[in-house]
């Protein structure tokens, strides 16, 4: 059973309808990075973003994710 934003990513209506127009490939980069992102993997969670990205440039939670790494480098 999922629980939290696995949950709302998986079975929400909107994210659900968004998902559908994202490529495997794309899916794959993104959910290592959202991981790494909220384990505060920073690097790996960029590196990953990068490559989502490469896929699908307009996504917007790719953006705003890589946006804020850059906005609180260390």
């Amino acid at each position: 059973m999922t629980k939290g934003l696995d949950h709302v990513l998986l079975y929400d209506h909107d994210f659900f309808c968004a998902a559908r127009h994202h490529k495997p490939e794309f899916y794959d980069c993104y959910s290592k990075a959202r991981e790494a992102f909220f384990d505060g993997d920073w690097i790996n969670a960029n590196t990953g973003l990068s490559m989502a990205a490469a896929y699908m440039p307009q996504d917007g939670p790719t953006k705003w994710m890589m946006g804020f790494i850059e906005k609180n480098k260390m």
